[in-house]
């Protein structure tokens, strides 16, 4: 049973999180000369992210592993034998963003291409820099581009995985997104998810506490919205022959940024 301290430091920690981003806000508007190009929202975004960026890989990473060797069911994680197929072929990450999971996309075993789809002129030339300094350019492709225009680098029908990882949040129009998206997986193509999403099927409180948060968060976090139903996007954006994707069971009723995780079977 949830503790109130657990449940107020639950509360506390976005507000935590808000701060730490606005701390980085002065350098973004006084210290832009290297990249004068950029907006003032999108420097303080990138360099926020790249403070934070890899902290949230180094918490997320056994879970994001685990997802990609197909060991992700029902919202956990699942011990010994996979129960999909694990991440192969032809890769699609979606919002590749800063390149946060670049590198461990692509040293998947099965891998053969990853395509990173980023359409901010900002991330791409961080995203690039990556991949270079990384040494994964020989299996990863920045598509400088949004998926709607990605037909130049993969044909629809011919993508056997997708890959999205807390990027859902801040795509414009998600529900056109995962249609499009859909679009290029091939029969039997898979789709990886894990992104937070709103708040559904819990109390009031939580509900509203979300809402309120979700006032200042797009603004602070480069445009990530809270109080999407990412989930119920995806399982619209096609017909699929299954459907492996719940709320993560750790996540407690009163959690502001609740999470699903697992994969969808086209």
């Amino acid at each position: 049973m949830s503790s109130y301290m657990d449940i107020i430091g639950s509360h506390i920690r976005p507000f935590v999180f808000l701060y730490s981003s606005l701390t980085f806000l002065p350098g973004a508007l006084f210290g832009r000369r290297d990249s004068p190009s950029l907006s003032a929202r999108d420097a303080w975004f990138f360099s926020f992210w790249a403070k934070v960026g890899p902290l949230i890989r180094e918490g997320a990473s056994a879970h994001i592993t685990a997802l990609l060797q197909g060991r992700g069911s029902r919202g956990g994680v699942v011990a010994g034998e996979p129960v999909h197929a694990a991440l192969g072929g032809t890769v699609l990450e979606i919002g590749a963003g800063t390149g946060v999971w670049a590198d461990l996309l692509a040293s998947q075993p099965g891998v053969e291409r990853v395509f990173g789809i980023e359409p901010n002129e900002g991330s791409v030339r961080i995203l690039e820099r990556v991949v270079r300094e990384r040494g994964i350019g020989d299996k990863y492709t920045v598509v400088p581009a949004g998926i709607e225009d990605a037909g130049e680098w993969v044909g629809r029908g011919e993508v056997d995985c997708v890959v999205t990882l807390l990027c859902m949040c801040s795509v414009p129009d998600p529900e056109r997104i995962a249609r499009e998206v859909y679009g290029y997986l091939k029969p039997g193509g898979r789709w990886y998810v894990f992104e937070h999403v709103r708040a559904d099927g819990v109390g009031w409180w939580t509900r509203c506490f979300q809402g309120f948060l979700n006032i200042f968060w797009p603004t602070m976090i480069g445009g990530c919205q809270l109080t999407r139903p990412t989930g119920e996007s995806l399982r619209k954006a096609g017909p699929w022959s299954k459907i492996d994707l719940e709320r993560r069971p750790e996540d407690p009723w009163y959690a502001p940024l609740p999470h699903i995780y697992g994969v969808l079977t086209k």
